[in-house]
């Protein structure tokens, strides 16, 4: 399959191999520049569509059809990329590793439930779009009845702190007719962590029921972006987890398409580090 991350078009592959790692590659082969996603996978190798060039898993040429007894030169070998799988995600880094994955107990914890929203496509730069998440002021107007409620427009403050592990927001309290439609409740508590620019962890609870989603935002290029959350949830009720989940995601999503059509409406796509005219 292909992605794009940072501008750059990306191939992801495994060889048939049983729990054989995924593989990132630049989606371009060093021969003459075909897109190695056109190709197929053959003996846990990835045969370029052009010329069958054969690629390992390391991303270097094994084979080359038009000269079956050449060696092929060193130089023939695909770019390849650090990634790694968790919480059902492929996670990709174009350069060195600097931090480690997220932290998201809850999603191996077995006293939770879990689930993923939809990948959403937004025409906005990744930061505008953490931007938005981040700005709390927001919830009475645009999430009315779900995330805030119009007659409790205040913001009380909350405790932001900057530490090694990130930053941590939280915890604050919203007015709120509903979170879940079945939990009628409006004492929810918030916090939210960012241990990276693009990784929100965020905790919801109320006496009934703890919320805790990871929030991730895909920069495709400096104007889109692809966000999409991965969701537990745990309740003192007995309610259906099937029926939950449904009315979670239906939630999930009407907040999002929210925001979304927010996000379009800004200007620029991309936000400045430094604002010229923007009243903060």
């Amino acid at each position: 399959t292909t992605a794009s991350l940072l501008g750059v078009k990306l191939v992801l592959w495994r060889s048939h191999e049983q729990n054989s790692p995924i593989q990132v590659w630049q989606d371009h082969c060093p021969h003459r520049g075909v897109a190695l996603s056109m190709g197929e996978i053959v003996n846990n190798t990835l045969v370029c569509a052009y010329h069958g060039w054969r690629y390992n898993e390391a991303g270097k040429c094994v084979q080359i059809p038009a000269h079956p007894d050449m060696i092929p030169p060193a130089s023939a070998i695909a770019k390849t990329y650090h990634c790694q799988e968790r919480y059902g995600l492929v996670w990709v880094c174009l350069g060195n590793p600097v931090n480690d994955i997220p932290e998201f107990p809850e999603w191996d914890d077995p006293n939770y439930h879990k689930t993923y929203t939809k990948s959403y496509l937004i025409q906005a730069s990744a930061f505008r779009v953490m931007d938005n998440s981040l700005d709390v002021s927001h919830f009475p107007f645009i999430h009315d009845g779900w995330l805030g409620d119009r007659n409790y427009t205040k913001v009380e403050n909350f405790e932001v702190k900057l530490d090694k592990d990130g930053l941590t927001m939280g915890k604050y309290q919203f007015q709120t007719s509903r979170i879940v439609s079945d939990i009628e409740d409006d004492s929810w508590v918030n916090w939210l962590r960012l241990s990276h620019p693009l990784c929100q962890y965020c905790v919801s609870e109320s006496p009934e029921m703890r919320i805790v989603d990871l929030m991730t935002i895909t920069p495709i290029d400096e104007d889109k972006s692809i966000l999409q959350m991965l969701i537990t949830w745990k309740c003192l009720r007995m309610l259906d987890s099937k029926t939950l989940e449904s009315k979670l995601l239906t939630e999930y999503d009407e907040t999002i398409e929210q925001d979304i059509r927010i996000l379009h409406a800004q200007q620029p796509a991309r936000l400045p580090l430094l604002p010229p005219k923007q009243i903060n």
